[in-house]
């Protein structure tokens, strides 16, 4: 008797589907769903059931009765194929309901009669009989399957379902005697998918990208070369799979005997988030494996070959487009032995030419790599002319070619060449990944780091969460040594590969061999896994490939090289062909086999297993064609809630404010976004910081307006190279939208010895270009006098040096202070050398360092990030490489290959180097020091690489992200004012910063740590000596000016750590309120002179600005009004003063920016009032005049700057200067910008100062204007490109968000 059990069990979700089910042609649907609708915010759990209760005069009963037969038969049709009910379980089920509907007819009849009593009607026996017979008829379940109806038995149900259904019914084809294939039609399949509007709609989503980015198969070489499938009509590429299915129990007596190939295809054009829904690929052909190998593929796949060849020569009639549409496979997606065998080559991997992409042998590529570029490769010529000497020859092999591929027979626009990708699944994950864990585990167990025990206890413990459960990895088998595998599925590898540094890191020492190679096969896989790819980042993923095949023969010298890991060395090339391969790999096809599995274990039947499987699966396409649509909705959300937006946090109100009304919204805890689940609890990544990826733990879901928000916790993220992975720790809430997220997949976090650690999937990173150069500096031995040093410095960079400089050194007698290089015998043997431009030169307004000699102590004070960045002086062992490399690149062009301790040692000292400049530098800033590396060292550069230097940059970003997190272990407090104190092991300690302190308006020296030999009781005694002598009527300002300086740290760390009230502050700091120490402060902070600097821009761009406020003034509206006012009266009064002049420039700057505050621009009338109104003012310059003015105060008598209801600076002679003070006062009391200034203090801060803090606004890029000499009016203005960039951004710079320093 036939086991049922599975399927009875399975008749509560039946019997709920049962009651939901009411999909209708008419449009009539019972929905339980949130509906967003722009015109109300709030989304309701709508139960529509008006339909089915519709005014009789408005409905025809016989339609109404059809469509409810026709949704009964669609249930029966989902219980069988989608729920996988067997035929016994769904004919009990009705067997059973109408049982239960024939015993409650005397429910019925007491009922009805009790109901006609109290209208006051006594109906008879037969009356009451014949009325419980016509409720009955209505009942569309016992009337549908009475005895003899269309849905009473499975026999009639499946004759209804390919009656009314939209069924392409399978085609059994006799091979020979007892040998068959069975085969689905692919042309009518087409058609009837096409049918569907919406699947037609998403094929066209597809576009290609701008050259040089790969995103889909569309932008691969091989796509464009196609001339049928690149055309601009509309085409057909479909994605052919082709693998063996075992369906019966592998380790049972039937292994082998139900070993069937199965044959699937799908629309190429469907873009990857649609296609996680099996029932969008589609069946071809199934034939039993013994059966093809003695038929071979010609035979088998005949049929399927023939209607392949009519779609690629007359196409296939689509009727919603009312034309032919033509078509060919673009692609064939297998496994190796799969490919190999369609497409012709030699079936055997363990010698001979084992690769479809070029002509090496498996002894070859153990000595030689595919970058070497000693491998020829495969293309459309030589495969043919190999297949012709194969052809024409006795039949051998040639180079790996054994035959023809029958598709390329059959198909003109399909080569064998350029039809079959590599499997990311089997090459990586169920090949080199499975193979090299098991090679290093087994040498860590025998260096006792840990035992084979302690490591699947924690595999089984590990507490996985989200997706991680279901591919969650099984424990290692105790043989694993002898098989030299682990084994194992591909989507379990892949999380134990991910998830192993959380579980096992912090039993290995750090730099160990045996884990460095797993970790760099770690960040491998990241990087193939990515969906998009531009030629850095596939350059990136070349040198990572190198790089993972040298340490794994440095460290494993016996141990033989996979074909596979020559395939993934060619993977670089082949994204570049085929688009990410991540697209095409099999996983998801194999996933479609666990349909078929299923089916065989419900059913039981091998009496015709080709048959009946391929019956049961069309019958499934079936019924979602017959639904309204044929994929999942983009959003599926449930469990909403209702929510006050006043109990939201601020940013959220902020955010919902912007898009509605109503005081109340709706949240939940989860949503399925195009088949991805988003759940509260689970992490995103969004924006970067110093190159690296941040992160933000979603604590809800918001849905307003049609549009889906997380509310998040921004985690501020600290990289460990040593696990691959960032440790986290909790910040601010903030609120992201899908289109900000750097990647669609979501993490899960994990608690490991107290912290919160995630490790990402893919690879994050953003491409971007850095365009400055450097180059590098070394000096040996003494020079015989200082001109001589610099002599030699200018020969050694020349032209880079071509400016007039002096030179710095760190003087022992005053604590290591920089003092001028005059004598050169006080030149130490060891310290730091600083270049300094003089201030006659005329190359640059700006003072501008660059370090010679690197190694700068922590406590030092940073540098201005160099117009030349210096590449400092390695090892010893690697400076001898380097020069040896370049030398022989010079004569060759051969760039050179590093071992691991070597590279090391040039990312350790490059990162070191970087971080005396800029603790979290920009995209660019790293760009830029990698350029410089490569340009020092030519032999380093990247073959294949447009800029030659993409890899580094990623692997200085990565070391950066290493360094930070050493550096904050160590006590530098730049970074580890960032680091979390509270733990598991230590709850009572501080908690986590939730708000991130780093430099973020280009302060070189933000948080500097106490100078050598001082402390927090040296510093304060300090402090008190500064408020002693401020007292004094004769201030001493030499000795203040020296005091704040060795006091500045301890400043700076009360006033970005504490966030003192300002007031209090400057009690404490009453020396911040001398001008001279303002400027002073600003210099610590900047390295750069803030009044020399202010207005030597100011007056330089000065002609550029008067143009722009008048072609301003000549338009109409409020703004052009106002500068019309101010320019007229310039103009009448023909005033030449240049501090009238600046004052003119500055306040016309606010207005044309639109940024005019009346609050920061303050005017007070002596005549009018004894003191100004200065309550609940944050920020402002308060100018005191005599008498009314007009829109401008040109020249006031005085001017003040107030901050925070008191008088900071007072008696200020003019407005240009009060003006350059309040800037200074900004960054040395660490002040916002006023909200409704930021672009004009922006515009300040980059364009006149030249603090550019590498990050770029929303709203605008950084453009240099330029510095022609003009007329003041402005007539003699010669706009260049440029100029003009900064004309169109400075009208427009309210459209984007405001810029928050």
């Amino acid at each position: 008797m036939v086991d049922t059990r599975a399927s009875l069990d399975a008749r509560g979700e039946i019997l709920k589907s049962m009651q939901a089910k009411c999909e209708t042609d008419l449009g009539q649907r019972c929905l339980l769903t949130a509906d967003l609708n722009a015109d109300d915010p709030v989304p309701c759990l709508i139960a529509d059931t008006s339909t089915f209760v519709p005014e009789a005069e408005n409905v025809n009963i016989g339609e109404l009765r059809a469509q409810l037969h026709h949704n009964l038969s669609s249930l029966f049709l989902k219980m069988q194929t989608v729920l996988h009910a067997s035929d016994m379980a769904c004919q009990e089920i009705v067997d059973h309901l109408s049982e239960i509907f024939s015993l409650s007819q005397p429910l019925i009849k007491d009922t009805i009669k009790e109901i006609l009593q109290q209208h006051h009607v006594s109906p008879t026996e037969a009356v009451l009989n014949d009325l419980v017979n016509a409720v009955n008829d209505t009942n569309i379940f016992v009337s549908a399957t009475a005895k003899g109806e269309d849905l009473s038995s499975n026999k009639r149900r499946k004759t209804y379902f390919e009656k009314t259904f939209p069924v392409v019914k399978p085609v059994q084809y006799v091979l020979e005697p007892g040998r068959t294939v069975v085969y689905v039609p692919i042309l009518q399949m087409i058609q009837e998918i096409c049918k569907h509007t919406d699947i037609l709609d998403r094929i066209k989503e597809t576009k290609a990208s701008q050259e040089g980015h790969y995103m889909s198969h569309k932008d691969g070489k091989y796509f464009q070369e196609n001339t049928l499938l690149s055309s601009s009509e509309l085409s057909l590429p479909l994605i052919l799979y082709i693998d063996d299915l075992e369906i019966a129990n592998p380790l049972g007596t039937s292994r082998k005997i139900h070993k069937l190939c199965s044959v699937y295809w799908m629309f190429a054009d469907l873009p990857s988030k649609y296609r996680s829904a099996l029932h969008v690929i589609q069946l071809a052909a199934l034939c039993k494996v013994p059966d093809l190998h003695s038929c071979g593929y010609q035979r088998a796949l005949s049929p399927l070959l023939q209607d392949l060849g009519c779609l690629e020569h007359d196409g296939v009639f689509i009727e919603s487009l009312g034309q032919s549409v033509r078509g060919t496979v673009s692609v064939v997606v297998a496994d190796n032995l799969a490919a190999h065998s369609l497409a012709g080559f030699v079936q055997s991997f363990r010698a001979g030419y084992v690769c479809r992409f070029c002509k090496a042998t498996r002894e070859e590529i153990q000595s030689s790599a595919v970058g070497d570029g000693e491998f020829t490769p495969r293309t459309k010529a030589s495969h043919d002319h190999d297949l012709q000497d194969v052809l024409q020859g006795d039949g051998h092999s040639q180079f790996g070619v054994q035959r023809d591929c029958v598709l390329r027979e059959s198909l003109q626009c399909f080569h064998t060449i350029t039809g079959f990708p590599p499997d990311v699944l089997h090459d990586l994950f169920e090949g080199i990944v499975p193979v090299e864990l098991a090679l290093c585990i087994q040498e860590m167990i025998k260096l006792k780091y840990f035992t084979l025990e302690y490591l699947n206890k924690k595999i089984v413990t590990f507490p996985y969460q989200h997706a991680d459960k279901t591919d969650k990895p099984h424990p290692i088998p105790k043989n694993f040594a002898g098989k030299k595998t682990i084994g194992g599925n591909g989507h379990e590898n892949l999380t134990l590969l991910r998830l192993l540094p959380l579980m096992l890191g912090n039993m290995v020492p750090e730099e160990d061999c045996f884990w460095n190679v797993l970790m760099d096969l770690k960040e491998v896989v990241e990087v193939v896994l990515s969906p998009k790819f531009d030629e850095d980042s596939i350059q990136y993923l070349q040198t990572k490939i190198q790089d993972h095949r040298q340490i794994l023969q440095e460290v494993f010298p016996e141990f033989r090289l996979l074909p596979k890991h020559h395939y993934l060395e060619h993977y670089p090339d082949l994204i570049r062909c085929f688009g990410p391969l991540v697209h095409l790999w099999t996983m998801r096809f194999e996933g479609k086999h666990r349909f078929f599995k299923r089916v065989i274990h419900d059913t039981q039947n091998f009496k015709n297993v080709l048959k009946t499987l391929a019956t049961r699966h069309q019958h499934m396409v079936a019924y979602f064609l017959n639904t309204p649509s044929f994929f999942k909705p983009h959003q599926q959300i449930t469990d909403v809630s209702s929510v006050l937006v006043s109990s939201l946090p601020e940013v959220a109100k902020v955010h919902i404010e912007q898009k509605t009304n109503s005081n109340m919204i709706y949240s939940t805890s989860r949503i399925i976004i195009d088949g991805t689940n988003f759940d509260a609890g689970m992490f995103v990544s969004v924006g970067q910081e110093g190159g690296l990826p941040q992160f933000s733990k979603i604590e809800s879901i918001l849905l307003v307006n049609n549009d889906v928000t997380f509310l998040c916790r921004e985690h501020k993220s600290w990289y460990i190279e040593h696990l691959r992975s960032y440790e986290l720790s909790p910040g601010n809430m903030t609120v992201h939208s899908l289109s900000e997220l750097n990647d669609i997949l979501p993490l899960c976090a994990y608690r490991v010895e107290g912290k919160t650690m995630a490790a990402p999937q893919k690879f994050m990173l953003r491409v971007y270009i850095a365009t400055d150069i450097a180059v590098k500096v070394t000096l040996t031995g003494r020079p015989e006098s200082v001109d001589d040093l610099i002599a030699i410095l200018r020969e050694k960079v020349k032209p880079r040096l071509d400016f007039e400089f002096t030179l710095q050194y760190e003087d022992a007698d005053f604590n290591g202070q920089l003092s001028c290089l005059i004598d050169i015998q006080e030149l130490p043997e060891k310290g730091t050398l600083k270049v300094v431009r003089s201030e006659s030169d005329a190359s640059s307004l700006a003072s501008s360092d660059t370090e010679i000699l690197p190694h700068v102590p922590v406590s030092e004070c940073r540098k201005t990030w160099p117009d030349i960045f210096p590449v400092p002086t390695f090892s010893y062992e690697v400076e001898h490489v380097l020069e040896e490399g370049n030398i022989a690149y010079d004569r060759s062009g051969k760039t050179l290959k590093l071992s691991r301790a070597q590279k090391h040692n040039i990312l350790e000292s490059m990162a070191s180097v970087i971080h005396g400049f800029k603790p979290y530098p920009s995209d660019r800033d790293v760009g830029m020091a990698a350029e410089a590396l490569v340009k020092a060292h030519p032999c380093l550069k990247e073959p294949g690489s447009e800029n030659g230097w993409y890899g580094w940059k990623i692997s200085l970003k990565f070391k950066m992200g290493n360094y930070r997190t050493k550096l904050a272990r160590s006590g530098c407090l730049v970074v580890s004012v960032n680091t979390g104190k509270r733990s598991k092991n230590n709850p009572d300690k501080d908690p986590p910063h939730s708000n991130i302190k780093r430099a973020r308006r280009a302060e070189v020296n933000f948080l500097p740590n106490f100078p050598k030999g001082q402390n927090q009781a040296s510093l304060e005694e300090m402090r008190l000596n500064i408020l002693h002598e401020v007292e004094k009527s004769e201030k001493n300002l030499l000795l203040i000016d020296n005091l704040m300086q060795m006091t500045f740290s301890l400043r700076r760390q009360e006033i970005v750590q504490e966030n003192p009230l300002l007031k209090d502050f400057l009690v404490k700091w009453p020396a911040l309120q001398i001008e001279s120490q303002v400027c002073a402060e600003f210099h610590r902070i900047t390295n750069t002179n803030l009044r020399n600097q202010f207005y030597a821009e100011l007056d330089r761009h000065t002609p550029q600005l008067f143009a722009l406020y008048r072609q301003k003034a000549s338009h109409t509206g409020k703004v052009s009004e106002v500068l019309r006012d101010i320019l007229r009266i310039y103009d009448r009064e023909d005033m030449h003063d240049i501090n009238i002049k600046r004052t003119v420039v500055l306040r016309a700057l606010a207005i044309y920016l639109r940024e005019d505050d009346p609050q920061f621009f303050k005017t007070w009338n002596v005549e009018e009032s004894d003191e100004p109104d200065i309550t609940g003012t944050p920020l402002a310059l308060v100018m005191e005049v005599t008498e009314n003015t007009g829109p401008v105060c040109f020249s006031p008598a005085k001017t003040a700057v107030v901050v925070e209801d008191e008088f900071v600076l007072s008696d200020i002679p003019t407005f240009p200067e009060a003006f350059v003070l309040l800037f200074g006062l900004m960054y040395a009391l660490h002040l916002d910008y006023p909200r409704k200034l930021i672009h004009t203090f922006t515009f300040i801060q980059k364009m006149l100062m030249g603090l550019d803090d590498g990050n770029e606004s929303r709203n605008s890029q950084k453009i240099e204007m330029e510095a022609e000499p003009a007329d003041v009016d402005g007539s003699d203005v010669n706009y260049g490109a440029s100029t003009q960039k900064w004309l169109h951004i400075l009208l427009k710079p309210k459209r984007a968000s405001a810029i928050y320093m």
